[in-house]
């Protein structure tokens, strides 16, 4: 009998757990869909295709860890959930337009570029966002991600169509919770090519 008592308790305490764990989870998705509405405005217009539809793996930067969210560790941070695929969480009129998978991307970019090459217009420009999950505070008050863009651009001269460089941004995008909404503190660069 002690046994079985025993065996109820440990199955009780790993449901609570488990609830526990799933609550966290629905939460840090709940709140990183109200951040993303801010992070998608701030990021207005968007191009057809543009958002990547996994997530970014880079972590939040030891030196940013220790200054936004006071870390006495010396290590860099990584959100504790994922919250599925980026189009899950980002909640925009005609989000299928906007994230779209490697091959669909892929696949317009290279009409655009033969759109471009056929027609008369100067310039075209292809751009490509992505981002990191979001790491919050406990209190959610607070959230940093990194963002990356790269810009492929074709211009037309009289010599013909040239491909220039590509050009990438990556930043840290710091958040801070005011009066109920999510609002864009400051932007740390990573790198800029």
């Amino acid at each position: 009998m002690a046994k079985w008592k025993g065996s109820v308790w440990l199955l009780g305490l790993a449901i609570c757990f488990g609830a526990a764990k799933a609550d966290d989870d629905s939460s840090v998705t709940a709140e990183a869909r109200l951040l993303f509405q801010t992070v998608i405005a701030d990021e207005i217009p968007l191009q057809r295709c543009e958002l990547q539809p996994a997530w970014q793996s880079s972590p939040i930067p030891e030196p940013i860890a220790r200054h936004y969210f006071g870390s006495t560790v010396r290590a860099e941070l990584v959100p504790a959930v994922s919250g599925g695929s980026l189009s899950r969480i980002v909640d925009i009129a005609d989000r299928e337009e906007y994230v779209c998978s490697g091959e669909k991307q892929k696949l317009l970019d290279q009409d655009r570029r033969r759109k471009f090459e056929a027609g008369n217009g100067d310039r075209l420009e292809i751009k490509h966002s992505g981002y990191t999950f979001p790491v919050f505070s406990n209190d959610y008050t607070l959230a940093a991600l990194i963002v990356s863009h790269h810009l492929q651009e074709w211009v037309r001269s009289p010599g013909g169509v040239k491909n220039l460089p590509v050009q990438a941004v990556g930043y840290v995008a710091i958040y801070r919770k005011m009066d109920g909404r999510w609002r864009r503190v400051e932007t740390i660069d990573l790198f800029v090519t």
